[in-house]
């Protein structure tokens, strides 16, 4: 049987942000906790939003990375969009508890980067 849907190419542009959307943010989350398992804290400061850097400062934010406890397994439920923020919601179990936990990150320079607020660093246990 023959499809009578066409061909139609699909610019690079196009797949990158579609790459970026839909593959990288978990992508990232793995290799940010990658990083936060081998103690590499500093260049976690790559890969936090600039945003977060201006609010916290890197001296604060390293103390941050120091203190927090990312170790545990993380897998995720869902991606939502919310203005130019994406949303990673993470089911994890902590203290043999299931947990949902949230992480807003954001595409800066064509890089995933995490934005750090109050609720992360709730949820990191500070």
């Amino acid at each position: 049987m023959q499809s009578s849907a066409e061909f139609i190419p699909v610019p690079n542009r196009v797949r990158l942000q579609v790459l970026q959307f839909h593959q990288l943010p978990p992508v990232f989350t793995n290799y940010f906790q990658a990083l936060y398992k081998v103690g590499q804290f500093e260049q976690l400061l790559h890969f936090t939003a600039h945003e977060s850097i201006q609010r916290y400062g890197t001296k604060s934010l390293l103390e941050k990375y120091h203190q927090m406890q990312f170790a545990y397994p993380l897998k995720l439920k869902s991606m939502t969009k919310e203005g130019g923020y994406t949303i990673l919601n993470y089911e994890t179990q902590k203290l043999a508890t299931k947990r949902m936990l949230r992480l807003k990150v954001v595409i800066e320079n064509d890089t995933t980067k995490l934005v750090i607020d109050e609720n992360f660093l709730k949820e990191i246990g500070r």
